[in-house]
């Protein structure tokens, strides 16, 4: 993930360590159940976010699964199409849900439970952190009273 460089990400890091909460969401489908998570996905930006009906039309999500294990999934072939799906998504949600798109604040606005086959569950959690002086390149990050917020340097 690569967050462009503006004027609000300058000066926003805390120098002191801190705690930063995140959502961890996973669903499951249960063998021999329907997997429709990704449809699912596309119907709660329909009717929640109000996308309107024809909202991700263009999508390909139908029958597409994410296969695999937390470890080895990007590199399998069989997640091509579930990759595929997310970026295509977020090419299509554009800027409408801000940069980060489909970020802490849309799944931590699920809930745990079944819809049809499909088990969710949706877990916020906090860990401490603390600014690092240099960027993944090993170069010394900029700053000034406070740290600027930076990913993956290109």
């Amino acid at each position: 993930m690569w967050y462009p460089p503006g004027p609000a990400s300058l000066d926003v890091i805390p120098t002191a360590p801190y705690r930063q909460g995140y959502v961890l969401a996973e669903y499951s489908a249960p063998p021999g159940g329907t997997d429709d998570f990704l449809e699912r996905v596309i119907e709660i930006l329909r009717v929640d976010y109000g996308f309107g009906a024809t909202f991700g039309a263009s999508l390909t999500y139908v029958g597409v699964t994410w296969q695999g294990t937390d470890g080895t999934w990007p590199s399998d072939p069989l997640n091509a199409d579930w990759i595929k799906f997310w970026r295509n998504l977020d090419v299509e949600l554009g800027d409408s849900l801000g940069t980060v798109r489909l970020g802490d604040e849309f799944w931590g606005g699920l809930t745990d439970g079944v819809g049809g086959d499909i088990l969710l569950e949706v877990v916020e959690e906090s860990v401490r952190v603390k600014l690092a002086a240099v960027d993944q390149l090993r170069r010394p990050r900029p700053r000034g009273g406070k740290g600027d917020v930076g990913a993956i340097e290109r």
